[in-house]
């Protein structure tokens, strides 16, 4: 309901901003096949009937963005999205294939920002708001989280509605305050909870060069949970830089495997407030002819080896509740379902030819020893088009996490600009 009435306020008022002294507008559109090979020894989904999730999928995305300017600096930034999709399901047991088509209009990211003074801007409005050093995700960012496809080269991050401000007094200070009071419409990432407001105050000093400074933040995480956090890169020698990304909050609130009365594993929504937890990631950084990162991330709200195995137990068909926890595990609350992991990556420009990228993605759980690798690739095709495709593959057995659901997946796109 939100969102319907949000995206119709915005094309009502669509004609205001024509006043404006200034406008500017481009268009995205991208068109795409992907391919998914299930893991036919899944014990969590065997059939392909639990999970929904399509083995062949074509994508139309156009993506509209505007930005309007008045004299006095004040911007309105308003980027509708038109997306269709044609899913084909295949199914075994008995053998089944279906296609269904489907689309929306949203808008991802709608907003209003001014600056009042030489040092503030104030914002409001659906905004993709980020930070921080670290490449996987960053965990002093509360109100974005972390998902499997987010790397994918047509991925689009909703916003979230933010109120913002941010102070700036010098080059080298930077103050910022932001509240999310109501959710931007879109489903909870924690699975049968409600959204509730949420907030964070981030303060940043910035050194000589660009790539030295160091932050801090304080503020709410899901379900009212208060946390710390701080980042910070420096450049050890030039190019070459080192990192970390870190929240500590006061309790955690997720899904987490306990036994039911009928001595079964079953996944249970818990909110502790009594011992703190960590989300953590630091790595090192080479930019040069090629751009090149290793990181390592903990997690102390992840499960233990133990638990892992209760949770994937109670998400078993066999299980009398077994569809409920598993849709609990996919919505957990956690960014990860483990508590270690490595990651490397390694992007490389202009291979060959300009506007040529090819790059790696390698992540590993230290717990499991399971893992997914992801190559892609992008290269301009004159001066409007853009050919991208990506191949994703899984390492481990079908009852280890990063491997238990699919074994890879393929992606070839075009993407247009206007």
């Amino acid at each position: 309901m939100f969102k319907s009435a949000l995206l119709l306020s915005f094309i009502l008022c669509a004609g205001v901003p024509a006043f404006a002294q200034n406008f500017r507008w481009d268009l995205e559109w991208y068109n795409s096949v992907q391919g998914t090979e299930r893991n036919e020894e899944s014990l969590i989904d065997p059939t392909g009937r639990r999970l929904e999730r399509p083995q062949a999928l074509f994508e139309t995305d156009l993506r509209i963005n505007t930005k309007y300017t008045w004299r006095k600096g004040t911007r309105f930034v308003f980027r509708p999205r038109i997306l269709g999709d044609f899913n084909q399901y295949y199914y075994t047991n008995p053998e089944e294939t279906l296609t269904e088509p489907s689309g929306k209009v949203s808008v991802p990211e709608a907003y209003l920002e001014g600056d009042p003074t030489r040092s503030i801007t104030l914002a409001a409005g659906l905004q993709n708001y980020q930070w921080g050093p670290a490449e996987f995700f960053s965990p002093t960012n509360p109100f974005f989280h972390f998902r499997p496809d987010s790397r994918t080269y047509n991925y689009k991050e909703d916003g979230r509605a933010f109120l913002r401000m941010n102070w700036s007094p010098n080059s080298s200070w930077s103050v910022i305050a932001i509240a999310e009071p109501i959710n931007n419409g879109t489903s909870f990432w924690i699975y049968e909870k409600e959204f509730k407001p949420k907030g964070v105050v981030k303060v940043e000093r910035r050194g000589k060069s660009s790539l030295d400074y160091i932050g801090f933040d304080v503020g709410l995480i899901d379900d009212t949970i208060p946390f710390v956090g701080e980042y910070f890169n420096f450049e050890l020698i030039e190019g070459f830089s080192m990192y970390l990304d870190a929240r500590h909050s006061h309790g955690y609130a997720q899904y987490k495997p306990d036994i039911a009365p009928d001595t079964l594993f079953d996944m249970v929504y818990v909110r502790n407030t009594e011992v703190w937890n960590t989300l953590l990631v630091t790595g090192f950084r080479w930019e040069g002819s090629f751009d090149f990162r290793i990181e390592y991330i903990y997690n102390s709200y992840g499960l233990d080896a133990f638990d892992m195995q209760a949770a994937f137990l109670s998400a078993l068909p066999q299980h009398p509740r077994g569809d409920q926890n598993l849709k609990r595990l996919l919505g957990s609350g956690m960014e990860l379902l483990g508590q270690n992991y490595a990651y490397v990556s390694l992007r490389i420009p202009d291979l060959f030819i300009q506007n040529n990228n090819l790059s790696f993605r390698y992540l590993k759980s230290l717990m499991d020893q399971s893992a997914s690798l992801q190559t892609a690739l992008d290269t301009a095709i004159g001066d409007a088009w853009t050919l991208f495709a990506e191949l994703n593959i899984s390492f481990g057995e079908s009852t280890q996490e990063l491997s238990a659901l699919e074994k890879g997946s393929g992606l070839l796109g075009l993407k247009w600009n206007f």
